[in-house]
């Protein structure tokens, strides 16, 4: 826990060097990450064409990656692996990210990340209002989908390797086609 005294904002965010690694402030306090593996954006680009290609062949909204600023709260930005933000909230994209919960959002599980995506970006996701919150595991080749029920995450139950969203309805893809070589 950091002190108010110690907590860091928005403006220690735009202070951080421009180095290849990832800033990221959640409840004031920094978290760092380097540059991810192989592994990590061959999985993030397959996910993102699958989601991407859905959303944008029915006109849902907007899908992106990282990096871009992700402010939860306007001294938390975050960069989330993929995310996805409906037509009717539009309004949160700005030029310089985006300012406020996604309705989706999907983690990457990295060796120095797994704590900060399964405890505190999952309670902080839940809590700031993000509706769904997928973490993929490379190693483990899974999807755990949750969705928001009140101010808390549900696991979606779905057949094994296949994913099926709440937020984008119809959405269906198989693990394979995120995990292939």
């Amino acid at each position: 826990m950091v002190s108010e005294a110690h907590k860091l904002t928005y403006e220690d965010y735009l202070d951080m060097p421009n180095d290849g690694r990832r800033y990221e402030i959640i409840r004031g306090e920094l978290f760092v990450s380097p540059t991810p593996t192989f592994t990590h954006q061959q999985v993030l680009k397959h996910l993102f064409l699958l989601v991407h290609e859905f959303v944008s062949s029915r006109n849902l909204g907007t899908v992106m990656f990282a990096p871009l600023t992700v402010r939860l709260t306007p001294d938390e930005p975050v960069e989330s692996d993929l995310l996805y933000i409906s037509l009717e909230r539009a309004s949160i994209i700005e030029e310089t990210g985006i300012r406020g919960a996604p309705d989706l959002i999907a983690e990457i599980l990295s060796p120095n990340n797994r704590r900060r995506d399964l405890v505190t970006k999952f309670n902080r996701y839940a809590q700031v209002g993000v509706k769904e919150y997928w973490i993929v595991d490379p190693v483990a080749r899974t999807v755990d989908q949750f969705r928001l029920v009140g101010d808390v995450y549900v696991r979606s139950e779905s057949e094994p390797g296949i994913i099926r969203s709440h937020v984008l309805a119809g959405f269906e893809a198989s693990t394979n086609a995120i995990f292939r070589g």
